[in-house]
Parts: structure tokens; sequence; C-alpha cells
């Protein structure tokens, strides 16, 4: 019996995407690079439905998940809209997602739509940041917050 792949890439014309599993159940890291596209925005959603399930967390959802786009085009309408399918597909698996973005994008008009999205759709359970040590750290808290909240004292 073989084990299953710890890193899952898809490329197509000028975008990739890397879904990496090592941390997990830490958190698993989505790496998005390159144009926006509805191929490229298909198969993260593929490549999400098929592995996020492996790593449930005691209280049901998904352990953390890292979404680099720190490589990824600007933003544009079409990724918006990939994003809140994405993020309507998976809200009520998601314990906590972290996005690692360029410093500018946080102020962009996409940005802030999004934002809107995510208090919609997943209420306290998601960050932006700017570095990777900030989204581990996030991480860490997260996981310090679940343990707590487990705990018979609580």
């Amino acid at each position: 019996m073989s084990e299953e792949p710890q890193i899952i890439e898809a490329e197509g014309d000028g975008w990739s995407v890397t879904l990496d599993m090592t941390a997990a159940p830490e958190y698993v890291m989505l790496t998005q690079r390159g144009k926006a596209t509805t191929e490229r925005a298909q198969t993260r959603l593929q490549i999400l439905r098929t592995h996020l399930p492996r790593y449930l967390l005691p209280d049901g959802h998904y352990c953390p998940l890292i979404a680099d786009q720190l490589k990824q085009a600007t933003p544009s309408m079409a990724s918006l809209k990939s994003s809140r399918s994405f993020l309507e597909t998976f809200s009520g698996r998601l314990g906590y997602i972290v996005f690692l973005v360029e410093p500018e994008r946080i102020t962009h008009h996409l940005m802030a739509m999004n934002i809107e999205m995510l208090d919609k759709l997943l209420p306290g359970r998601y960050a932006f940041v700017t570095s990777m040590e900030e989204a581990k750290e996030r991480v860490r808290a997260f996981h310090e917050r679940q343990e707590w909240n487990d705990s018979p004292n609580s």
C-alpha cells in the first residue's frame, strides 16, 4: 500500500497551485502563483476537495490553511468570485485560514471586498499577514485556543 503524496502540484497557462501537507495536522499550505483564472480556481477547488478531508481536527474542522498569495498576479474580479466559491464550499469545515499577502495588497479595493465576504462566511476565523513567521504564529495561537476550549475546565 503506497502512502498518499504530501505535496500536490498543478500547472496551467501562466499559473500554478501547490498544496503542501508536510506540516499537517498543524496546518496545510496552499500556494497560488501567476494569473487568477477560472481553470486555476477549479483546479484549486478539486485539490482541496480531494485532500483537505484527510486533516480533520477533533472538533470536525479541517486543520488550519495558510493561503500563500505572495506570488499570484494582482487579484481580479474573477479571483474574487472564485474565492467566494471556495469559501462557500469550505466555510462550514474551515477552522481557520491565514492569508499571506503583500502589505500593499491589504488595502486594495478587491481585498476590502474579500474581507467583507470573509466576515460573513468565516467570522473571526481568518487573518491577513505579511510574513510566514506571522502566519505560523497565528496558527499556533489558533491551536492553543482550541486546546483551551477542549480542556475539561473550560
